[in-house]
């Protein structure tokens, strides 16, 4: 599945955020957007996820079914256990296969709990398990790691590395170090706008 994005512009109200931006997505590829604050990263994956619709320009080859996202906040459920936060954007896959990604973050035993009992890192691992639990090819990632120590991002990355095989992988981070864990070509958001293809 190849994304495409061509002259894409989006503005909230009169405040332009994104103007002429062209790039492509490869099959399989890993990319990591890079850029100052404020530029409109998240902004283009909310695009990206169709969230949001270009004001001009197009976005071709985005999956009908969905995509699977972890965003800057984690978005769980607060009435739902961690299993069951799976469970609702995976409900054909049987609760072991879900157990089991719970288990591969550090959160095996924490399955039955509510977020509310959660720490911060624990919620940010939940919510990468449930973005891993949808099985879209394309897999969107808005600051993943925010909120994890150094063994817990590296054992997230690798969980994402693992279970992002044969997917496109775009994430958001500041962090070059945290592009270099997911093996991800860095892309700079200033050179969105030329006419080429990343």
């Amino acid at each position: 599945m190849k994304i495409i994005c061509r002259d894409v512009s989006f503005s909230y109200g009169e405040k332009q955020i994104l103007r002429g931006l062209n790039f492509t997505l490869q099959p399989g590829s890993r990319t990591a957007l890079m850029g100052p604050s404020g530029c409109g990263k998240t902004t283009l994956l909310r695009l990206l996820a169709g969230l949001e619709r270009p004001d001009t320009g197009s976005i071709a080859g985005l999956p009908p079914e969905g995509v699977a996202m972890v965003f800057q906040e984690n978005r769980l459920v607060g009435q739902l256990t961690l299993l069951d936060n799976l469970s609702l954007v995976a409900p054909r896959r049987p609760a072991r296969e879900l157990e089991t990604l719970l288990l591969e973050l550090g959160l095996g035993e924490e399955a039955g709990r509510y977020p509310a009992e959660l720490s911060g890192g624990m919620k940010r691992r939940a919510a990468i398990a449930r973005a891993a639990a949808f099985q879209s090819p394309l897999m969107l990632l808005d600051e993943p790691f925010t909120g994890l120590d150094e063994q817990n991002r590296e054992r997230a990355a690798r969980f994402l590395l693992h279970h992002a095989r044969g997917r496109v992988l775009f994430a958001v981070t500041h962090d070059p170090a945290e592009a270099r864990l997911l093996d991800a070509q860095i892309l700079q958001m200033r050179d969105l706008g030329r006419n080429d293809e990343k």
